[in-house]
């Protein structure tokens, strides 16, 4: 951060933070941004607030170590700073030693100048490392606190919901990219806070120094000239300033927008691909880039004005530093010195004008650093608030658990969607031993229901349920990462032994052979403990499959089905039932296949008339026979499994 020794220039007046002459690269490629939609971010003592809420966080995971790197970046850019003065009167020293003919005082001054200058670069590159490890820490325990708020209570289920209006008007106003808030906004909050703290704290005592030496060589006028520079500059500034942000903060949002179309085509390349909708999704992801790239147009053009102001103040700037060393000149202050004399004393007077300048212009600097943390800090505010917003009901919220029965109850439930649309009323049913099947027309309220069972939805009413937490089995499955494995995706949401035994490989491979699956991970080159991409590897067929040897894994007393078996044949499809019906889970399904009536007790038949249900839905016995009258369905067919005999050499990797 020093000037040049000796250089009559000064740098570039509120130069943009990456070093560059564009606000849209200080502003726009840095990534920083506002929060939702059409909100401004402004440093206000409401975003101040939000800040020391946000660092106060962060601050309450952090340990006496990070404290002590703060105070060493301090102390540090105070002896940066020492060094930087004694730096930049070398120059001078120069002069004095030159014009007096002085060899041996020359040889001196250039090692000391040598010694000087690794003293420098040594203790810049000491702070940059310093500030580097703050950042690092400070994003590590915010990052944690916001994702561990981000996954409690649900919350990200709650902010995975779309937002849409209300039947009574009123909004709800989601936001935008929760993950890249996470991830990114955090990185780029802590990265600019650490970068402009230090400077920000010293600055003061910078400025007051430099404007007592700078008094103390010139008189009031150099002081009077720089702060009025300074004042003029920053009016300047900030009004061709203002204009730019909200298109800055605007451009976050498409950019976002953007990059989701193509991860959009990327998740879902194969129904593209089957649909020929190249041309679609073409026509859609150019209507994103065209208004990314107007919004873009409109910075471009909102910024050469300040670009404009910025170089010219730039070069106004060792204008003037020239106009305050002559004063004391032509004032005949140095008439009784020697040329030598003068030009030394030239010299450290334009030094003292040119940093007190060169302080001013850091602030401009941290003042446009200070705007980019005030986005930040608005989008995180908003997804603070937004967490808290959107965590799930609590499991009381209706919902009893009775760990002593197996028993699935719904009293009087009724199911509405966030936006306060009434889906069911007044549900009452026994789940049987059997199982309870759930029918009616798409948009019904089936899932709903099973939402609410879940605790997922709000509702009215009573649940009763035997565990807090329901075994969950939906039309797609999840199966992890694309560091997943057989393992992990059949223990999720339980951890995978950190040193799987031969008989953990041998319960896993037993679930597998139940539902024909023994022999997929050898066909496919890898043990069950292998890193796998499962989604991207197996067909939609084999996921829910898998998910069924999940359910047989856990061995839950109670679990939800939703088109569970959708994708399979329905041989196979009676065969994982009747696993189910083996093992005493019991179970709710919602499905349109009339396969499935005969695999449940009861049915459930939810019909809408003008939205609402023309009475209290019941269960009532299929018209098709109950499952103990049904002939066993063979397990699925899988080559005999030898549990003595396994060799688990590649089940182990």
């Amino acid at each position: 951060m020093a000037l040049p020794p000796g250089t009559a220039s000064t740098p570039l007046l509120a130069t943009p933070i990456n070093g560059s002459g564009s606000a849209t690269e200080s502003l726009g490629e840095s990534r920083r941004s506002s929060s939702g939609r059409g909100s401004v971010a402004k440093l206000n003592c409401s975003l101040v607030a939000s800040l020391a809420s946000l660092l106060k966080l962060a601050a309450s995971t952090r340990t006496s170590v990070s404290v002590a790197l703060i105070l060493a970046l301090l102390a540090v850019s105070i002896l940066e700073q020492v060094a930087v003065y004694y730096v930049g009167l070398l120059p001078s020293r120069f002069y004095s030693v030159l014009s007096s003919h002085n060899h041996d005082a020359f040889v001196a001054l250039l090692w000391r100048s040598l010694v000087l200058t690794i003293i420098v670069a040594l203790l810049n590159s000491l702070a940059a490392l310093l500030a580097s490890l703050i950042a690092l820490g400070t994003r590590s325990a915010l990052s944690g606190m916001l994702q561990s708020q981000y996954l409690a209570s649900r919350a990200y289920y709650g902010l995975s919901r779309p937002a849409l209006p209300r039947l009574d008007g009123v909004e709800l106003v989601g936001i935008d990219n929760p993950d890249q808030r996470l991830v990114q906004d955090v990185d780029d909050l802590t990265t600019t806070l650490t970068q402009a703290v230090p400077p920000f704290l010293l600055a003061p005592f910078i400025i007051a120094f430099y404007t007592y030496v700078t008094y103390e060589s010139m008189g009031w006028e150099g002081p009077l000239y720089i702060y009025g520079y300074f004042l003029v500059a920053t009016i300047i500034n900030k009004f061709l300033l203002s204009p730019i942000v909200a298109f800055i903060f605007a451009q976050e949002r498409l950019e976002g927008n953007y990059r989701y179309g193509h991860a959009r085509v990327r998740t879902y390349a194969e129904s593209i691909a089957f649909l020929s909708g190249a041309d679609a999704e073409s026509a859609g992801l150019a209507v994103s880039l065209r208004r990314l790239v107007s919004n873009a147009r409109a910075i471009i053009w909102r910024e050469f004005p300040l670009d404009l102001s910025t170089r010219f103040f730039a070069g106004l700037g060792g204008i003037l530093s020239y106009l305050i060393v002559s004063i004391p000149i032509f004032h005949g202050r140095y008439e009784h010195k020697s040329p030598g004399e003068t030009a030394e004393i030239i010299s450290k007077t334009s030094f003292y004008a040119i940093y007190l300048i060169y302080s001013f212009t850091q602030l401009l600097e941290l003042s446009k650093q200070l705007t980019l943390a005030a986005g930040l800090t608005a989008r995180l505010a908003t997804l603070r608030t937004a967490l808290d917003d959107a965590s799930a009901p609590e499991p009381d919220a209706g919902i009893l658990i009775d760990a002593d029965s197996d028993m699935l109850d719904l009293d009087c439930v009724t199911v509405c969607t966030p936006t306060g649309r009434v889906l069911l009323q007044d549900v009452s049913v026994s789940v049987p031993r059997g199982g309870l099947l759930i029918r009616g027309p798409s948009g019904c309220g089936k899932s709903s229901l099973l939402r609410a069972i879940a605790g997922l939805w709000p509702f009215a009413g009573t649940i009763t349920r035997p565990s807090e937490h329901l075994a969950f089995v939906p039309q797609v499955p999840y199966l992890g990462g694309s560091r997943s494995s057989f393992a992990a995706a059949l223990a999720y949401p339980a951890p995978v032994p950190s040193s799987p035994t031969r008989d953990d490989a041998l319960e896993l491979r037993k679930v597998l052979a139940d539902v024909g699956l023994a022999d997929l991970p050898r066909q496919l080159g890898v043990g069950l403990f292998t890193p796998l991409d499962l989604h991207a590897t197996l067909s939609v067929g084999e996921q829910q499959r898998l998910a069924f040897a999940r359910l047989l894994y856990a061995r839950p007393r109670c679990a939800v089905l939703d088109e569970a078996t959708s994708a399979l044949d329905e041989q196979t499809e009676a065969s994982l039932y009747n696993l189910l019906h083996v093992h005493g889970i019991r179970f709710v399904s919602v499905g349109h296949r009339s396969t499935l009536a005969p695999f449940h007790a009861a049915v459930l038949d939810i019909v809408p008339a003008a939205s609402t249900l023309s009475s209290p839905p019941r269960a009532a016995a299929p018209p098709l026979p109950s499952p103990a009258a049904i002939a066993p369905t063979p397990l699925l067919h899988s080559p005999s499994l030898d549990l003595d005999n396994l060799d688990d050499r590649d089940d182990l990797e």
